[in-house]
């Protein structure tokens, strides 16, 4: 954890646009990119948003000048409110998207300079923890050929998941000395219970 912390405060005091891009690179990775797709989408949504809107404009001149039924007016004009709303609400949630894209890159900046400020530090304490880590996520351990490896991703104030690092844990088995040690039986009614 500590190492993890020195690295990204020596990045960010060493190279303050470096450590920025690193941070939007993986928010965008762990977004699934969502700012570029979404901009499409938004553009599209706003095309169609357009469309309908002179689609309304030309039913209502071919409704006033008797070229469509009132019947098909009716449905025509159903339809084409039901698909704006439905466009607004996700022109709406888009732009929101869109504006947590922008909010993540400010957050980047701040996060790098929140970093560089932290560039000698050679101890935790609760104080610094609190103040540059939102959370610690730490993994099941999977075992494999006798491995055991353990995944820590930390998710940084401001910076959110920056990476994860995977550790090497040792695979610990019980072999019932524990147990063997401290228990006790009782000879009046022949249980067992455990004494930690």
């Amino acid at each position: 954890m500590l190492a993890d912390i020195q690295y990204h405060a020596h990045l960010a005091y060493e190279d303050r646009d470096k450590a920025v891009a690193l941070a939007v690179k993986m928010n965008a990775k762990a977004d699934g990119n969502k700012g570029k797709s979404n901009e499409n989408k938004l553009k599209q949504a706003k095309k169609r948003y357009d469309e309908v809107t002179r689609l309304f404009d030309r039913l209502y001149e071919d409704s006033l000048s008797g070229r469509i039924s009132n019947d098909n007016f009716t449905r025509l004009i159903d339809k084409y409110q039901t698909e704006q709303e439905q466009l607004l609400g996700q022109i709406q949630s888009l732009e929101n998207a869109l504006q947590e894209v922008k909010d993540s890159q400010t957050n980047a900046v701040q996060w790098a300079a929140l970093m560089a400020d932290y560039v000698g530090i050679q101890e935790l304490t609760a104080e610094n923890l609190n103040l540059l880590v939102e959370r610690i996520e730490v993994f099941d351990r999977t075992e494999a050929d006798g491995k055991a490896e353990q995944v820590i991703r930390i998710c940084y104030r401001f910076g959110g998941y920056i990476g994860e690092r995977r550790f090497n844990a040792k695979v610990l088995r019980n072999t019932g000395g524990w147990e063997r040690c401290h228990r006790k039986e009782r000879k009046d009614d022949g249980k067992i219970s455990f004494v930690s």
